[in-house]
């Protein structure tokens, strides 16, 4: 019986493990999901400053996350993915990196809701 809760004890443990590592940064267990998040109160505002570039790579999954209290949409041309639906507080969006961006040469990229004023700045090579 011993052996048994032994085991259902190391069991759970993995359990635990495993998915306490599935919130850290999945750029850094190499995934190939970038988890990115709008922070509670950014509201109508930029969700990054140009020296926080958020930088991708092609393949990558942009995993948006949406913590705030309102609606966010990512607007993009196209690039590094398509125009991104409606993301509800507490919902995420994917944005998978199909193509090169770089802010210069393609546009800004902004929320959809807000306008210009409120970027997001990232970069994919």
């Amino acid at each position: 019986m011993k052996l048994v809760l032994f085991f259902i004890a190391l069991f759970n443990m993995s359990l635990y493990s495993q998915s306490y590592e599935s919130n850290i940064n999945d750029d850094y267990l190499n995934s190939g999901i970038v988890d990115y998040y709008i922070n509670l109160g950014t509201n109508k505002l930029s969700w990054n400053r140009a020296e926080t570039t958020l930088k991708l790579k092609l393949g990558d999954i942009l995993r948006i996350h949406n913590k705030d209290l309102i609606d966010h949409q990512l607007h993009t041309n196209g690039k590094p993915c398509p125009h991104g639906a409606r993301i509800k507080p507490g919902d995420f969006f994917d944005c998978v990196v199909t193509k090169t961006y770089n802010e210069k040469n393609d546009g800004p990229i902004y929320d959809h809701l807000y306008g210009r004023n409120a970027r997001f700045y990232l970069q994919v090579d």
